[in-house]
């Protein structure tokens, strides 16, 4: 299992923590995500970089290319999540 540091745009990052977003699509042409992997998704602002704010999550299932060609594109995968924690600026909330 590996852990990924991501970034992930303010609106999107809310979605997670509130728990109305449990996916993430995500291209894999510079690293490989499997299940049981964990994502620390930092929030980040264009402009102003990262807000400080993080949320893991675990990979919990993977939809790729090779499993649905004709709804994901080739190099992509959708990430099934599950939020395992939440940090504002290095304190867990």
């Amino acid at each position: 299992m590996t852990c990924h540091d991501l970034k992930i745009l303010p609106q999107f990052f809310q979605a997670v923590v509130d728990g109305r977003k449990t996916f993430e699509l995500r291209r894999e042409d510079d690293r490989m995500f499997h299940i049981g992997d964990t994502l620390t998704l930092c929030e980040w602002r264009p402009g102003s970089g990262h807000t400080g704010r993080q949320c893991k999550v675990a990979v919990v299932y993977i939809l790729r290319h090779a499993d649905f060609a004709d709804g994901i594109p080739e190099g992509y995968a959708v990430l099934s999540i599950r939020v395992v924690g939440r940090m504002a600026k290095g304190v867990r909330i």
